[in-house]
């Protein structure tokens, strides 16, 4: 299914504003200029479609020497801009508006886009003098580019999004026309699990805790910058760019280093180090930079102090899970195990319950064990990563098609980008109609 040509029109646009930077740009007085084409009474000039061309060839990896790709981008670049002119006037005609605090807000946002990934302010900062620009001469750039998106997406939403119904009859026949060509539902299990992780020796873990402690000492009193710290004492390979993660999402965290840890990190004040928290990787020294006000994203740098698995950790992880499998088979009950000694805090509480999981989801040791079992055993101890697993085959669902119920949500969305298609296409050509165009080509 092609995707609506009114989002390919506003990636364009998000393109031009979040990487300019991170691309060598054309600047103008490096061209001769030239009219390409031109709107009504606005013209197009050469200088911006090679601009475009050149981050569009960078962003996409398409080589220099391949003429036929690059004649096609020419082209598709070209109508695009002349589609948007076209917006943009008729936005302008119908009398939409757009206000300073919204173009200063979409502004911030690109700059902000561009900083993080930049991985810094002062990689940011170094940046534009590699590119001859001030901040201030980039802030005028894109606002230019944010009012333009801005008015033409509002011209849209109400020509376009506001004329679309999709109705149970529409999705029904989509369905119906069309269920030869989806998918195959794969088959699916419900599984309980119960989870040891691997943990590192006690000694271990204190030598980490100490030597993180003792570098701390040596950063707040000054005889060490964290960047050099970073570099001379970080397990994390970063830790030569001076341990910077630059801005972090709340949530990018959770899944892999746990709530906990990811809850000290967004405890913490910016520019303020951290005392050593615990992770499953080690010990991490923090050090803030900025904090969104509504603690929804930071900037960070880390030194990690990592504490290694040696075999003895691996034997005991193993014997510990082993250990629980037989009092299961012995008649206790798994979702009480995984209750009181699952390491799994997402699951622990639900006595294990992965619900149903789709085959491909699930890693191949994990469908090696399940090609054994029955519904109901209780499998031998599974090796994943620094954990060690047991899993309750619960059931299993076989695959085939998809009944119109499973998935007429999904369905709605795609009726839907194809009524919006439709709709942009014949509103577009309708408004062309009106305006004067002139494309010269290039």
């Amino acid at each position: 299914m092609s995707k609506s040509i009114w989002s390919g029109l506003r990636r364009l646009v998000m393109v031009l504003l979040c990487i300019v930077l991170c691309a060598s740009m054309v600047r103008a007085t490096d061209l001769v200029e030239q009219v390409v084409a031109v709107v009504d009474n606005d013209p197009i000039m050469l200088s911006e479609l090679q601009a475009q061309l050149q981050i569009a060839m960078i962003s996409m990896k398409i080589d220099p020497g391949d003429s036929t790709r690059i004649g096609e981008l020419k082209e598709q670049i070209l109508n695009q801009t002349i589609d948007q002119r076209v917006l943009y006037q008729e936005a302008i005609l119908q009398g939409y508006n757009v206000t300073d605090e919204e173009i200063l807000q979409a502004v911030d946002d690109a700059i902000d886009r561009n900083k993080t990934e930049l991985g810094s302010d002062a990689l940011f900062q170094v940046q534009l003098q590699r590119e001859g620009l001030t901040e201030d001469d980039l802030r005028l750039r894109y606002a230019e580019q944010a009012r333009t998106e801005i008015l033409t997406g509002r011209l849209i939403q109400s020509e376009v999004h506001s004329a679309v119904e999709v109705t149970s009859d529409d999705i029904q026949r989509f369905y119906d026309d069309h269920k030869s060509e989806l998918p195959d539902r794969s088959p699916r299990y419900h599984l309980q699990h119960i989870m040891i992780l691997i943990s590192p020796d006690d000694a271990v873990l204190a030598n980490a805790e100490q030597t993180a402690t003792e570098v701390a000492g040596k950063i707040t009193a000054g005889e060490l910058t964290f960047v050099d710290a970073a570099a001379r004492y970080s397990d994390d390979p970063n830790g030569k760019n001076g341990g910077n993660l630059g801005q972090v999402q709340r949530g990018d965290f959770s899944d892999r280093l746990g709530e906990g840890f990811e809850n000290e990190l967004f405890g913490l004040d910016p520019e303020i180090l951290s005392k050593p928290i615990r992770s499953p990787l080690g010990y991490h020294l923090v050090m803030l930079g900025d904090k969104a006000p509504d603690g929804s994203s930071i900037e960070m740098a880390h030194i990690l102090f990592g504490t290694p698995i040696s075999e003895a950790d691996v034997a005991g992880a193993e014997a510990e899970i082993a250990d629980i499998r037989r009092q299961i088979l012995s008649g206790a009950s798994f979702a009480e195990m995984a209750k009181t000694l699952s390491h799994d805090v997402a699951t622990a509480s639900t006595g294990g319950d992965l619900g149903w999981l789709p085959e491909e989801t699930l890693a191949k040791p994990i469908l090696d064990a399940l090609g054994t079992m029955a519904i109901g055993d209780i499998s031998e101890p599974v090796r994943g990563g620094d954990a060690y697993h047991i899993f309750n085959y619960v059931a299993h669902e076989i695959g085939g098609d998809y009944t119109f119920d499973e998935i007429k949500e999904e369905l709605r969305s795609l009726v839907e980008n194809e009524k919006l298609e439709r709709r942009y296409r014949t509103w577009l050509d309708e408004s062309k109609s009106r305006h004067y165009i002139e494309n010269r080509g290039w």
